[in-house]
């Protein structure tokens, strides 16, 4: 080992790693990353940070908007677009 190599660290497990398929049934029902949080420190036990959590929510968020997203413009006036949220509920 050269005087300038950094020290070898073994890659832990991090504290979200069991709570990946919760955080993904979650995201794909619209959930926040901070409903998620709470909803898994609540009833699962999670021990770790609000940072991990809203990281594995963009990363699962990400997959999908690539899956899902097509873009269309129309002509101003043509069309009317509403935000809507129908029965979105955390179990």
């Amino acid at each position: 080992m050269a005087a300038s190599d950094p020290p070898s660290r073994k890659a832990k497990p991090r504290k979200v790693y069991p709570h990946l398929a919760t955080i993904r049934e979650k995201v794909e029902a619209g959930c926040s990353y901070v409903s998620i949080f709470k909803f898994i420190r609540e009833r699962e036990a999670y021990e770790g940070c609000l940072t991990s959590v809203k990281y594995e929510c963009e990363r699962v968020a990400g997959e999908r908007l690539l899956q899902v997203t097509m873009r269309f413009e129309t002509a101003p006036g043509v069309q009317t677009q509403i935000d809507w949220k129908e029965s979105m509920t955390l179990r």
